[in-house]
């Protein structure tokens, strides 16, 4: 640099370095300053289209970085050229790698073309202001109203159409000591309270979501709560509290609406004891357990309301005295029918119901829950709690007190009159966790021996209904899922399987003739159990098969794959059909053994069975499935009998058909076909 030399004025920063050599930095004008940082935007457009080029978005053409002010509050804006929209999450976490938070756009907006001028350069100035929109935002995150409340509410407060997260944090997002205090009153105004400095404090959404205090009946608008007292007020009951539901509770109440008569959402457990008991005391006792227990007098509102909530209420436990002396066979079958099968509902007919049986000087408590409101643990501890009170007042009763020890030891999973057969055969796992015998007994009597195989991922309790119908006529028996509870005797493979099966009921039933079923993967290992068993010259007189499949060719296993794949952890978190291992602790060993059983069923090539098969066909494909199921389930629902129509005699399979889908073939209307049917085949009645 001399005097008198022209130097022109380019916008560049640049460093004169000692030995007289300028280090270009960038652009002066495209330096900005951001809550206190200065930021180069060209290293972070420079990041951004290396993202675009590792993430293999090529078509991501010009990258724009600018400061764009969104309802008061200033953001880094990405403005991109592209067709399509990119993964905005993926991009973040990428660039993330090499710039630090404050240089990281929170708002990313597609081009078609970005506004330019008569030299091709983007008119930064002319770049549109972002538009609201929440299409990133991370609804399924959102697991309480309450969570949902604090983003949305955020969302209106700045207007913005930052991808928020409930793990995001308040100033990141652009919240200052300003907006805060038009936040927390938006969310007072919705029952929802918390301080702003609590607000600064915590930060994070999922925190402020946690530490807030909620008036819950203020979620529902003033007209919702009031018709909702009403409605309990015409029932005589008083509301004490409104108080949120868990996710798996919105799951199971979801599906019991959908499905209505599915019977696994219903607990029902007969406790027979020795000596009368007075309604007197029955009505203390209950009403103890009742106030110590709130959960007991909870009802889960629904009906007409925008969001699904539980109340708590003044209500008794609901309690019914029955004589049966009198009763005949068809006036039993109506009660049992009623104590077992009738639909409750859980708005207006609460969780719990006692019913005090007396018959033929036997004496027995018959106590109904529903799992929505309460799974076995706390179903056992309320029963326990209620046979100690019991047996302060008649101590003299054995039974009572029996019922509470097995309770308190949590050996409570009864199977009609074989509980106690059952209880003192109990084994462990390999992790120390109680599980039931081999083969679990329903009934034992003087007819046919029939024996079902377990489910791929539930246990005996899967036919609890089946067994309600048949136990007085026929012994029946379930085999137990071996390599569930015993993962390091594991064995997979159908035929290794079915050996041991094979081997377990050959210790109660040396030999013939044998009548095996199973439901779906059980009826995939009974078939097998029946081959091995005819390969060893042992009579199988009858095989039922309830829509089991055969997934024998590439192409089937293929369409069995993709279904697999769209059987997801949150699955195995929230149905009720496992909510007895959930309890167990046993999450992790069930989604594992699942796997299993699906690799097994997929590499299955079935022999040929020659004897009489009874095969149950649903005549409707399961609903509410995503597409890739659906696929598979059309394609089976296309053989006769699962495939299994080219594993069995064809002048000795017969095929019945069921009302109802796949996995309502234990509900009422499946079992009043697969019954008679059964019962014809065993020949306990005539055709």
């Amino acid at each position: 640099m001399t005097d008198g030399e022209t130097w022109c004025h380019t916008g560049d920063r640049a460093l004169l370095t000692t030995e007289g050599d300028f280090d270009i930095l960038g652009r002066i004008d495209n330096m900005v300053k951001l809550r206190g940082f200065r930021i180069e935007t060209g290293e972070v457009e420079a990041q951004v289209s290396a993202a675009a080029i590792k993430l293999g978005r090529s078509d991501v053409k010009q990258v724009v970085v600018v400061v764009k002010n969104v309802s008061g509050t200033d953001h880094l804006v990405c403005y991109y050229e592209s067709e399509r929209e990119i993964d905005s999450q993926a991009f973040t976490d990428e660039i993330a790698k090499n710039l630090t938070d404050y240089m990281i756009p929170k708002i990313w907006v597609r081009m078609d073309s970005m506004p330019r001028n008569a030299n091709g350069k983007v008119m930064r100035g002319e770049l549109p202001q972002p538009s609201r929109d929440r299409k990133n935002t991370h609804y399924e995150a959102l697991d309480s109203e309450v969570l949902a409340r604090i983003v949305y509410t955020l969302e209106d407060v700045l207007d913005t159409s930052v991808s928020i997260s409930p793990d995001d944090r308040f100033t990141d997002l652009g919240g200052t000591s300003l907006t805060v205090i038009r936040y927390c009153a938006l969310l007072r105004e919705q029952g929802i309270k918390i301080a702003s400095a609590q607000v600064l404090r915590l930060n994070v959404l999922r925190k402020i979501a946690e530490e807030a205090e909620v008036a819950y009946e203020r979620l529902w608008t003033e007209e919702e709560y009031s018709e909702v007292r009403k409605d309990f007020a015409a029932r005589g009951e008083k509301i004490l509290k409104v108080l949120p539901i868990t996710p798996e509770q919105d799951d199971m109440l979801f599906q019991q609406i959908l499905y209505p008569d599915r019977f696994d959402f219903r607990n029902a457990m007969f406790l027979q004891i020795d000596s009368p008991v007075s309604e007197k005391d029955l009505r203390e006792v209950l009403d103890i357990v009742s106030e110590e227990n709130e959960t007991l007098r909870s009802s889960i509102v629904f009906h007409d309301v925008g969001v699904v909530q539980q109340v708590i209420t003044d209500r008794k436990i609901p309690l019914e005295t029955v004589d049966t002396e009198t009763f005949g066979s068809r006036e039993m079958l109506e009660m049992k029918n009623r104590l077992l099968y009738t639909q409750t509902d859980l708005q207006r007919s609460g969780q719990i119901r006692v019913i005090y049986l007396r018959t033929d000087g036997r004496y027995m408590l018959c106590i109904l829950t529903n799992r929505i409101a309460f799974g076995k643990t706390k179903r056992n501890a309320f029963i326990a709690r209620l046979m100690g009170l019991l047996e302060e007042r008649y101590p003299q009763d054995k039974a009572i007190s029996g019922w509470r020890e097995l309770l308190e030891e949590s050996l409570s999973e009864l199977l009609g009159a074989s509980a106690e057969k059952n209880a003192d055969v109990i084994a462990k796992t390999d992790t120390g966790r109680k599980v039931p015998p081999d083969i679990s007994v329903y009934s034992e009597n003087t007819g046919p021996k029939l024996v079902f195989v377990h489910t791929a991922n539930t246990g005996s309790s899967a036919y609890y209904r089946l067994a309600s119908r048949i136990c007085d006529k026929v012994s029946f028996s379930v085999i137990e899922p071996f390599n569930l509870y015993h993962p390091k005797e594991a064995r997979y493979g159908i035929r290794e399987i079915a050996e041991r099966y094979v081997s377990i009921i050959k210790r109660s039933q040396p030999q013939g003739p044998y009548y095996l079923g199973g439901w779906c993967y059980g009826g995939v290992i009974a078939h097998e159990m029946a081959c091995q068993l005819e390969k060893a010259g042992e009579e199988v007189r009858y095989l039922f098969m309830l829509d089991s499949h055969a997934t024998t060719d590439e192409h089937l296993r293929s369409s069995f794959r993709a279904m697999s794949s769209q059987v997801n952890r949150s699955y195995f978190e929230t149905s009720p059909l496992f909510a007895d291992l959930r309890e167990a602790g046993m999450l992790e060993d069930m989604i594992r053994n699942s796997e299993h059983s699906s690799e097994d069923m997929m590499n299955h090539d079935p022999s040929v069975f020659h004897g009489n098969v009874l095969y149950f066909k649903p005549d409707q494909l399961p609903s509410g499935i995503p597409e890739k199921s659906r696929l598979y389930w059309e394609k089976m629902m296309g053989f006769e009998a699962g495939n299994y129509e080219n594993y069995c005699s064809p002048e000795k399979l017969r095929i019945i058909h069921t009302p109802h889908e796949h996995d309502l073939m234990m509900d009422d209307p499946s079992l009043n076909i697969i019954v008679p049917e059964l019962m014809k085949a065993i020949g306990i009645i005539e055709n």
